[in-house]
């Protein structure tokens, strides 16, 4: 089996001539052989495509040109170019245009059969030649049309040697090549007797020159052979002609131009739509040590960045706590009984004054009390047409000493006003019990079981006051020591010293004060006071507070901050793609390598023949990605 076959394409022989040619041969492996200034190399699609269906066709395409710009084109689509043959000097014509003598016997058409035509005008012989190219089967001699068209420049010299060769040539008679007009098995229809009268010249067809007029295209034109001669062939009739138009070669040329259009098209689309490209960036780790001097600010709600303050919380703490002592002083004698009562005034606006010795008797148990001094109880308040009652306290002290006067909580009337309308408008109550009241030897409150309780309860109050700081303050704030204020405590006791008791109770009340703030807003003024790391991410910080001085009057911690950061820089992500728009993988590194926040970065391009980033930034992904 021959393993090459050779192919010569004309001047004006397009990409879907060409393709049909490299289709229709029978050797894996095909050699084109174009002329310069050939319709297939203006443009490069022309030769991609090629070089695509030789590939699907499983052939192996080789070009031979001597045409430089085409030799170039070749190179770039892919092509393997035979560069032995297309050196300038080399005569890429095929054999048979390299002929001396073209074959011109011709038949008279006269009444003298075999009679030698002398005299045959050179100028029928061009026109024979050309109609002759694209012959491909056999047609009556009455209907081939001839069409008139300027032979090529590199058949020239074939012409004037053609003329030259008529002269001496023996004439040959009809008889003699009858054969070579014997029908082909794929003509349409059966080829018909010669008439004698009907004479042709046997001439060689030029491969890629002839013309393509509708009268004279075949189907079985494309998959002949080179070197066959053409032959004479019986005419189609107008219904076959029509058909051919549409079921032809001029059908398969608009499928493959339509073919062309639409990969130009789809390529153009992958070129500008389909591109596109990720860049993964892992950003420097950076450790930065430096001091700020800060405020702490109850009067202000958020970071004041310019004047370097962020917001603090003045936190008010009120703590009570009450305990009951036994009493361990003793009396000599009989002791009498004491307490609190309130007296109203519900008899007048006047004020009304009130002795010392003025008697109180209880409602529940008749017993007799005292003022211990004199008071003056004010008047009552007018509230429209009602009349409001005022009160006020006083200490009283039993009538007589002994247990017996330590009643419970009880109404007082004032015996003095009896009779009169101010019997029923003054009036008393106790809240607590009386104490105090012994006969004979009794224990007492001494001075030194009030001394012992104020320690006691001091004591407490402070230690309470720790676990309500706890429970008070939230644990997102922070506590600075010294910023804590501490009122000075209230102690109050149920009776005095030298008074008969058992027990006495000992309350105490204190109220703190705390400043305190979020650590968050320091680390915030921390971030923007950065330079190296504004706008970034940290992702360690420790702060040391130093120097701080507490004013509560203005609500203010003045303080000294030792910070230690580790983290990132900020890296600015759309400027960073109008940087790296366009630029190849050197150039992308290049920029990379100027941006100090940047460490590493990867770059994926997609789809596969992408080698640069768009252009477009809208098809730039670039993620930011901590390293592991």
């Amino acid at each position: 089996m021959k393993y090459s076959q050779t192919i010569y394409l004309g001047v004006n022989d397009d990409i879907a001539m060409a393709i049909d040619k490299v289709a229709g041969a029978g050797t894996p492996e095909v050699i084109l052989v174009i002329p310069p200034n050939a319709e297939i190399f203006s443009s490069i699609v022309n030769l991609k495509l090629l070089r695509r269906e030789a590939e699907n066709l499983k052939k192996h395409l080789v070009i031979a040109t001597l045409d430089r710009t085409g030799q170039h084109l070749v190179e770039r689509a892919g092509i393997e170019l035979d560069k032995f043959n297309s050196q300038s000097g080399n005569d890429l014509r095929s054999e048979t245009d390299r002929k001396e003598n073209l074959d011109e016997n011709v038949f008279d058409k006269g009444k003298d059969k075999g009679k030698e035509t002398e005299n045959y005008d050179s100028q029928r012989n061009r026109e024979n030649i050309s109609s002759l190219k694209n012959v491909s089967a056999p047609r009556m001699m009455a209907d081939i049309i001839i069409p008139v068209r300027q032979a090529e420049p590199i058949v020239d010299h074939v012409f004037k040697k053609e003329e030259e060769s008529a002269k001496q040539q023996k004439p040959i008679e009809f008889d003699e090549i009858e054969p070579a007009i014997q029908p082909t098995d794929d003509l349409a229809e059966p080829a018909v007797e010669i008439q004698p009268e009907y004479s042709q010249k046997g001439v060689e067809t030029f491969w890629g020159q002839g013309n393509r007029e509708p009268a004279l295209i075949n189907e079985n034109y494309i998959a002949q052979r080179v070197e066959e001669p053409a032959q004479i062939y019986i005419p189609e009739t107008k219904k076959e002609k029509k058909k051919s138009l549409f079921t032809g070669k001029r059908t398969k040329k608009l499928t493959y131009t339509f073919a062309a259009a639409g990969l130009v098209v789809f390529f153009a689309a992958a070129y500008f739509i389909l591109p596109r490209a990720k860049l993964t960036i892992f950003p420097k780790k950076q450790d930065v040590a430096y001091n700020l001097s800060i405020v702490a600010d109850k009067n202000i709600t958020k970071i004041d960045y310019s004047l370097r303050k962020i917001p603090a919380q003045l936190i008010k703490i009120e703590k009570r706590e009450t305990k009951e002592f036994a009493a361990t002083g003793e009396s000599a004698g009989s002791q009498k009984a004491h307490g609190t009562i309130i007296i109203y005034n519900n008899y007048s606006t006047a004020p009304q004054s009130l002795v010392a010795t003025t008697r109180f008797v209880s409602k529940d148990s008749g017993k007799l009390f005292r003022l211990s001094k004199g008071i003056t109880v004010p008047g009552a308040k007018m509230d429209g047409d009602k009349l409001v009652p005022s009160s006020i306290s006083a200490e009283v002290v039993a009538d007589q000493a002994g247990a017996d006067y330590n009643i419970a909580p009880s109404e007082f009337t004032i015996p003095g006003f009896s009779g009169t309308p101010k019997y029923a408008g003054f009036y008393g109550k106790s809240q607590a019990a009386m104490t105090g009241g012994s006969a004979g030897k009794s224990k007492i409150v001494s001075a030194q079981d009030i001394e012992n309780a104020t320690k006691t309860m001091n004591d407490l109050l402070k230690d309470s006051q720790a676990q309500e700081l706890k429970n008070q303050i939230p644990a997102n704030l922070k506590l600075l020591d010294g910023a804590l204020a501490e009122g000075e405590p209230e102690i109050t006791f149920s009776v005095g010293v030298g008074t008969a008791a058992e027990n006495f109770i000992a309350s105490i009340k204190a109220q703190i004060t705390a400043l305190v703030f979020d650590p968050k807003y320091v680390n915030d003024l921390a971030v923007k006071s950065n330079s190296s790391l504004v706008s970034g991410k940290i992702e360690n910080s420790d702060i040391e507070y130093i120097n701080w001085k507490v004013n509560f009057d203005k609500g203010q911690i003045s303080m000294d901050l030792k910070i230690s950061q580790q983290g990132t820089g900020k890296i600015d992500i759309v400027n960073l793609k109008k940087l790296l728009a366009g630029k190849g993988e050197v150039e992308i590194r290049k920029t990379l390598s100027q941006i100090a926040e940047v460490q590493s970065a990867k770059i994926n391009f997609w789809p596969f023949w992408v080698k640069t980033i768009p252009t477009q930034t809208d098809k730039i992904e670039i993620i930011i990605e901590e390293n592991k």
